[in-house]
Parts: structure tokens; C-alpha cells; sequence
């Protein structure tokens, strides 16, 4: 009978044993499944900082457009800037054409006054010659 009972304690102990066994296999299979979601989180963590680095990325281009943009409109005011001096040139120069074509007027002008004091003295000469032909008869 004690043989029975030290048997059956036996049993129990080994009974006892794989249940113990079994939670050990389940511990193991839930640390291994911890593994596999550490695993993940770190893949995760990952692909979050390679998205950040593409959004940085993307920011720096961003920037970059905008600079060759404000480039760009800067060219521009330039070249428009450079028509307005070549403008002005023409302007400049526009204006010494009429300047000299004012001094054209002022020379016919003179010349127009010398040919009026020229009449005015072949009339002088005329009523001469006519003073001296009443002389003279």
C-alpha cells in the first residue's frame, strides 16, 4: 500500500513535472514571440526614420525650388532692369538727335536771317542803283 501511495506521488510529481515542462514550453514560445514582435518594432522603428529622412528629403528640395524660383524671378528683374538701361540709352540718345536737330533749326534760322538781311540789301542796292539813275537824269 505505501508502495501505491509512493507511486502514486510519483505520478503526481511526474504529472506535476510536465505541466511544469509544458509551461516552460509556453514560456519559451511566448519569449519567442516577444523576440518576433521586438523583431517588428525595430523593422518598424526603422522604416519610420527612413520616412523621416525621405520627408527631410523632400523639405530640402522643397527649399531647393524655392531657391532656383527666387533665382529665377531674380534673373528676370534683372533682365528687365538691363531692357529699362538699354531704354534709357536709346532715350539718351533720342534726346541728342533732337538737341541736334535744334541746332539744325537754329542754323536755318540764322541762315533764313541772312538771307532776309541779304534781300533787305539787294533792296538797298536796287533803290541805290535807282537813286543814282534819278541822279544821273
Amino acid at each position: 500500500m505505501e508502495e501505491e501511495i509512493t507511486t502514486e506521488k510519483l505520478m503526481e510529481r511526474e504529472i506535476t513535472a510536465e505541466k511544469l515542462m509544458e509551461r516552460e514550453i509556453t514560456a519559451e514560445k511566448l519569449m519567442e514571440e516577444e523576440i518576433t514582435a521586438e523583431k517588428l518594432m525595430e523593422e518598424e522603428i526603422t522604416a519610420v526614420k527612413m520616412m523621416e529622412e525621405k520627408i527631410t528629403a523632400v523639405k530640402v528640395m522643397e527649399k531647393e525650388i524655392t531657391t532656383e524660383k527666387l533665382m529665377e524671378r531674380e534673373i528676370t528683374a534683372v533682365k528687365m532692369m538691363e531692357e529699362e538701361i538699354t531704354a534709357v540709352k536709346m532715350m539718351g540718345r533720342e534726346i541728342t538727335a533732337v538737341k541736334m536737330m535744334e541746332r539744325e533749326i537754329t542754323v536755318v534760322k540764322l541762315m533764313e536771317e541772312e538771307i532776309t538781311a541779304v534781300k533787305m540789301m539787294k533792296r538797298e542796292i536796287t533803290a541805290v542803283k535807282l537813286m543814282e539813275r534819278k541822279l544821273q537824269q
